[in-house]
């Protein structure tokens, strides 16, 4: 559900998946309206879907998900999985 709108967003990402992982890794330390525009649905960030945010968390809680109970998920420290999220963006920025 939560990436039912835009409800194209999951196809227009097939190819702008590295783009933007670019994009949001330039963002990954910033607050404010530099952050929350990755997961506003008025605004959209350089040409990306609207929420295009909740999509690379999706993709990224996939990623680090495997293998691991919610528990072990939940007890991550913050700066663990900041380290695992940058990780897992520089992947897709490669591409």
């Amino acid at each position: 559900q939560v990436l039912a709108f835009p409800t194209d967003m999951v196809a227009r990402m097939k190819t702008d998946e590295p783009r933007g992982a670019r994009l949001m890794l330039a963002d990954i330390d910033k607050t404010g309206a530099d952050a929350s525009r990755w997961f506003d649905s008025r605004n959209s960030v350089e040409g990306l879907p609207q929420r295009v945010g909740y999509y690379y968390g999706y993709l990224f809680a996939k990623s680090i998900g495997g293998g691991k109970s919610l528990t072990a998920l939940a007890r991550m420290k913050p700066g663990d999985v900041h380290i695992e999220e940058v990780a897992f963006l520089k992947r897709l920025a490669a591409r």
